[in-house]
Order: C-alpha cells, then structure tokens, then sequence
C-alpha cells in the first residue's frame, strides 16, 4: 500500500510535463535571445566610447605638439582639463618619453583613483598602471609627433561602467518582458494542448484498460482527424485481430522451425563441401607437389619424366578449374560477373563442346550422340564462353555418373523461340529430393557422392546461374538407375524465321588444333617484363628465349619506366600490381611522357572491369594470369 502511494505520488501527468517543457525550451531560447542582444548593445556601445576616445586623444595628441616644444606646461594642464570635463573619463596624462609626466589629470572622485592613492608618494604612472587593472576601465595611448619623432605620449582612461550598468538593466528589463510572454504562452500552448491532444489520449487510455480487463469488442472513439485518430483506428485494428493472434503466432514459429532446419541443414552442407573441397584441392596438389619433387632426382628415366610433367600439367589444370568454379560461383553470389553479348554460330560451338566430350567417352568406353531438331538458327546472340560453361560442366558430369551405355544430346528450337539443349545419360540417376538439392550451391545429391565419384558440387549450381543470366534456366528429370537429362534453356537472341536452315553448314569449323597451332613460333626482338615475383619472372623469360626473342627484367613500376624511357623495347609486359610503383601508375606515366611502344598487362584479376582499368590506364592489351603460353606467344 506504502510503494503504490509512492508511485502515485511520483506520477506527473502529461499535460505538466509538456508545459515545463514549453516554459524550458521558451525560457532557454528567449533567455539566450535577451542575453545575446544585451551583449550585442553592450559591445556597440562600448564601441562608440572607444570611438569618442579615439577622437578625443587624436585631438589633443595633435595640438600638444606645439606646447610641448615651448614648453608650455600651463597649456598642456589647460588640455588635461578639457579632459576632465568630458564624462566616462576617469584619467589623463601626457608624459615625456622617458616617462617623465609633463601634465596629467586624475577623476579623484572615481572608486579606483583613491585606493591608488594609498602610498604616501605615489607617481602618476603607478597610479594609472593600478586602475588599468580593473576589467571595466578601458585604457589607450596616443604618441605625439613632431615629425619622425615621438616627443609625447598621452594616456586616457575610459570607465565601461555605464555601459554594463545600462546592459544590466536593459536585460532585467527584458527578462520580466519574456517572464511576461512565456505565462501567456504557456496558457495559450497548454489549453490547446489539452483540448486537442491530452483529451483524446484519455480516451485510449480509457480504452487501453476495458481491453485489459478483457473486453476486447470495446472500441476507442475517433473524436480526431489527426496521428491521434489514426492511433485510436489502429488501436481498434488491434482489438480485432487479436483472436487472429495466436494463429498467426504459431505460423511464426513453424516458420521459424522451418528456417532453423534449413539453416542447419546449409551449415552441414558448407561443413561437408569444406570437408570435400579440402579433398578436392589436395588431390591434385599432392601430385603436382609430389612429381615437382620426384623430378628434382637426378636418376629418373626420360619415360617416368615425361609422365611425371604429363601429371603436374593435368592437375595444375584441374586445380585452375576449381578455383575458377568457386570464384565464378562467388562473383555470381556477389552480383560481379558479366555477360557479354556477342553473334556465334551455333554449329560451331556445339562441334567445339563434341570435339572435348568424344574423347572423354571414348576414354570410358562410353558412346556419344548427336542430334539436331531442324529448323535451327545458324547464329544465335549469346556469351560463347559462359554457354560453353554450361554445356562443358553439364556433359562433364553426365560422364562422371555414367560408367555404361553413353551420352546423348539433342538441340532444338522450342516454339517460343527459346534453345533448348537436352543432355541425355544412361547413369546412376536421382531421387526426386536428390533433384530439389543438386542445383544448391555447396551442395551434391548425397554425401556419399562426393567419396564415389568426386567433384565439388559448385558445377550445377554455376551452370544454373549462368543459364539464367543467359535468360532461360537449367531442368533435370531422372529415373534412379537408368540416367538423367538435362535440358538447358538459353536466348538465342532475335531469331528471324526465314533464315533459319535445315542442315548443318558444310563450313562448320571444329577447334581442335591445327598445323599453325603445333608450329613451333620464332620472335625477334627485345621485350621489358616488369614483374616482382621471381618464379614468374624465370617462367615468362623461358618462354620468351625458347622462341628466340631479348627479355629485360624490372622489379616494380619505377624500374619498367626508367628502363622504358632509356632503352627501345618492342613490347612492354607490365605486371599491375608490385611494389613502390605499381603497374597502372607507371602505364600512366609512361603515356604522359609520350611512350608509344605497345604495353600489355599481366595481373591476376581477369574481370572485365579489371582489363577496362587497363585499357583505359593506357594499356594496348591484357594478359591474365596463370600465364598460358599460347595466349602470351600471340604478342
């Protein structure tokens, strides 16, 4: 009974509260208002008596001249007190140069000129130097010429008094002004306050305790048209979706039940892809790194070295290729990678992906097949390299799951002029819920997959997401135990009907290599490699040698522009990033000093946007990184 008396007595009603704080925020702004212009009135006015001082000693500096060289004393006491007439003076003094006083006048009824008198032999110049002391005296010196020369200097001393006397009470004026004005104002802001806010705030109060008590069918009245009437209509909104309430609560936790067990389940999953990615990688390095050191033994035979080199090339390769799945996948997540738009023709780019899968299956003993639905475009508008992608994982898998019978694909234009490539094996299949899971990133059809069979489960999940930047999609439909398919559906572009053929062309050109790509490539010349790390460094420098050409070596971006601009060099391959001057501050450089030699970049980011930044910084071409020798050969 104590605590609630207590608590009643501690109550302040709303209504006090808001008119304190009008009184506060009033008393505070006007107060500051008051303060700041008598302040403003004090300064002006203390102004115009430096003013009127300024004038005043200029005057008497100006005529004291004279009765100083005559020596004159009579005239000079006659100026000192022409001064003492003047009010707000409190003393005068003309002394010498070397402080001699030569005529001076002292306000003796002034409050601080007795107390300076004290000492029985004071001078004049400790007197005023005791009054200047004080914060409302206002002290100035005016030198007297004769000529070039100072033969005198006058000290006048003004008293503030009047002004802060007149500021004080201008301000005790002003402030019974705003006491005046905050009372009204204050009725005035609390009356309207109360009719307009504190009254409706009763009633849903009011309301707030019937529907405590349970009498959920009262409703709040609706007295305004303002945020308190659309609070007293939500008030009522509430009421009548309370019996709803615990419904949709348990639908909130079933959704979060749901979303908790896919949570898990995506944890498990990105612990189990960790787990085979860490399988997946170390595989291939443990035999780069354990043939790179069987080659260091001096005594192996020519047959084992070959095989060995064989093995350290494939699984470099495959180790490129999971690094490149994962930043892909990564770059796809992040919304970073690009598409690009260009006219292929569609027969040779499907020859292209036939010559790569045939030597696969014929390696397994598997057969492959290809058919095409005629009528199909000739050229069809797409990225040749990400529909590549696709097609390559999608065949690559169906290869790994099929230990017999064989491949079979069959391409057609479907009626809403969408291609559709159907990718057809005879392997183990799936289960419907092993379906729903296979395009997951992270993810394969079950963990038992990735033990039997390999791979990272990132080759779905990519294809899929190429396919629909692409614009279409990627479908699955499998039988367990007798084979999948998988059908990949792209846009072709703008089709047009009349050109579409009925046959393969007979011009149809396949990518395998030619007699110009086997022979061997001889180069002249003299080449700059601008590059800080010493294995890329001997590795490019052997390419370059075993085809007859002069390679120059630069560690950073300085060394490559003083290099270029002292020596002719037929082509310039500048790493981007090393040390003190990175490549693209030394491009840069070297295209403002007119350098007009081609310079191709090497860097390790392949995007676009990265070989842009090249281009742009003056770069002629762009080499990316793992260095293939083919592509650094064509330079």
């Amino acid at each position: 009974m104590k605590n609630k008396q207590q608590t009643e007595k501690r109550f302040v009603s709303l209504g006090t509260k808001f008119i304190l704080l009008v009184v506060i925020i009033l008393l505070s702004t006007m107060g500051v208002a008051a303060y700041v212009n008598v302040n403003l009135q004090k300064s002006s006015i203390i102004e115009q008596l430096k003013a009127k001082g300024q004038t005043m000693g200029s005057f008497i500096s100006l005529i004291s001249t004279d009765a100083i060289l005559g020596y004159d004393f009579i005239l000079l006491d006659r100026y000192m007190e022409e001064i003492s007439h003047q009010p707000d003076v409190v003393y005068g003094a003309i002394f010498s140069p070397k402080n001699t006083n030569l005529s001076s006048y002292l306000n003796k009824q002034h409050p601080y000129i007795a107390p300076a008198l004290v000492d029985n032999t004071p001078t004049i110049l400790n007197v005023i130097e005791q009054v200047n002391t004080h914060e409302d005296i206002l002290p100035m010196e005016f030198a007297i010429q004769n000529g070039d020369e100072t033969i005198g200097i006058l000290h006048i001393g003004l008293s503030t008094k009047k002004a802060s006397e007149l500021s004080k009470r201008v301000f005790k004026e002003q402030l019974a002004e705003i006491v005046v004005i905050i009372l009204f104002l204050s009725l005035c802001i609390y009356y309207v306050f109360r009719t307009n806010v504190l009254r409706p705030v009763r009633n849903l109060i009011t309301s707030s305790e019937r529907l405590a008590i349970g009498d959920i069918d009262h409703k709040a009245s609706i007295i305004s048209n303002d945020e308190l009437g659309t609070l007293a209509r939500s008030f009522n909104q509430m009421t009548d979706s309370l019996n709803n309430s615990h419904i949709e609560k348990d639908n909130v936790v079933g959704q979060l039940l749901n979303a908790n067990k896919k949570l898990e389940t995506a944890t498990k999953a990105k612990s189990a892809f960790m787990a085979n990615m860490s399988h997946e990688i170390r595989t291939p390095l443990t035999a780069i790194i354990g043939f790179g050191e069987h080659l260091q033994s001096p005594d192996i035979p020519m047959s084992d070295r070959g095989k060995a080199i064989d093995s350290i090339v494939q699984n470099g390769a495959h180790l490129q290729q999971i690094i490149n799945d994962i930043l892909d996948l990564s770059k796809v997540e992040a919304e970073k990678l690009e598409v690009e738009r260009i006219e292929v023709s569609l027969f040779e780019l499907i020859k292209h992906i036939e010559t790569l899968v045939s030597i696969q299956t014929q390696e397994r003993g598997l057969t492959y097949t290809i058919d095409y639905d005629f009528p199909l475009p000739e050229k069809i508008i797409t990225d040749p390299l990400r529909y590549k992608q696709i097609l390559i994982n999608i065949c690559n898998n169906a290869i790994k799951f099929t230990e017999k019978g064989g491949i079979h694909i069959n391409i057609a234009l479907q009626q809403n002029r969408k291609l559709r490539v159907d990718i057809k094996d005879s392997g183990i299949g799936l289960e419907a819920d092993q379906i729903d899971r296979i395009f997951e990133a992270f993810t394969q059809a079950d963990s038992s997959t990735s033990r039997k069979y390999g791979g990272t489960g990132l080759g779905l999940p990519l294809s899929r997401k190429l396919a629909e930047m692409l614009g279409g999609n990627i479908t699955v439909t499998s039988t367990p135990g007798l084979g999948s398919c998988f059908s990949i559906v792209t846009d072709p572009g703008y089709i047009d009907t009349a050109k579409l053929i009925d046959k393969v062309p007979s011009n149809v050109h396949t990518t395998s290599k030619t007699e110009s790509d086997t022979a061997p490539v001889q180069l002249s010349g003299t080449i700059l490699l601008a590059e800080d790390t010493i294995d890329n460094q001997r590795l490019i420098s052997m390419y370059i040698h075993k085809v007859g050409a002069h390679i120059d070596i630069a560690n950073n971006g300085q060394e490559a522009v003083d290099a270029a601009l002292s020596k002719e060099y037929d082509l310039i391959l500048m790493d981007m990033q090393m040390p003190i001057m990175d490549g693209m501050q030394a491009v840069k450089i070297l295209r403002e000093r007119s350098y007009s030699k081609p310079i191709a970049a090497l860097t390790a980011n392949a995007m676009k946007k990265d070989m842009e930044y090249c281009i742009n910084a003056g770069c002629d071409d762009f080499l990316a990184k793992p260095i293939d020798r083919k592509n650094l050969l064509r330079f």
